[in-house]
């Protein structure tokens, strides 16, 4: 194994590949790589690490997840939109970073702390990460609200 046959000639499995003896050369699957030339199994793929990814067969390295994703577990071939109340800053990271409480985040795929609001029926004022219930009688309905857009 480790070879395959090309007009009579063995040729070397190359990185990716997978050349099962008497078998037909095959791909390494999406979420993993291969990193080995003359494998002989799938054994030799290898899973993508968590914070990583890869999307296609055959490939020899994995993918950092782009910021606003993560993914917290191996082998995967997608990473997972951070969900609302969590963003992610970093390429490559394993898990989404929740806000500090009570804030949240409007949308999921959050790339930055600064996306982090004060949720709906609460305010903040200006420069702060606190969050207030809205007074009695006025209207704190959007995430994100400040004291100045109270009216």
């Amino acid at each position: 194994g480790g070879y395959y046959c090309s007009d009579g000639e063995a040729i070397g499995c190359s990185s990716g590949y997978v050349c099962p003896q008497g078998e037909s050369t095959r791909l390494c699957p999406k979420g993993t790589i291969g990193t080995a030339p003359y494998a002989t199994s799938f054994d030799f793929c290898e899973d993508c690490p968590a914070g990583t990814y890869n999307d296609m067969e055959g490939e020899t390295a994995c993918t950092k997840c782009p910021i606003g994703t993560a993914t917290n577990s191996t082998g995967q071939s997608a990473c997972a939109f951070c969900e609302i109340g969590t963003f992610q800053e970093v390429e490559g990271s394993p898990s989404c970073t929740p806000c500090a409480s009570p804030l949240t985040t409007m949308y999921r795929s959050s790339t930055s702390a600064n996306d982090c609001v004060c949720p709906s029926g609460t305010y903040s004022m200006e420069a702060s990460s606190d969050c207030f219930p809205c007074p009695d009688g006025l209207s704190c309905d959007a995430e994100n609200t400040t004291a100045a857009a109270i009216p």
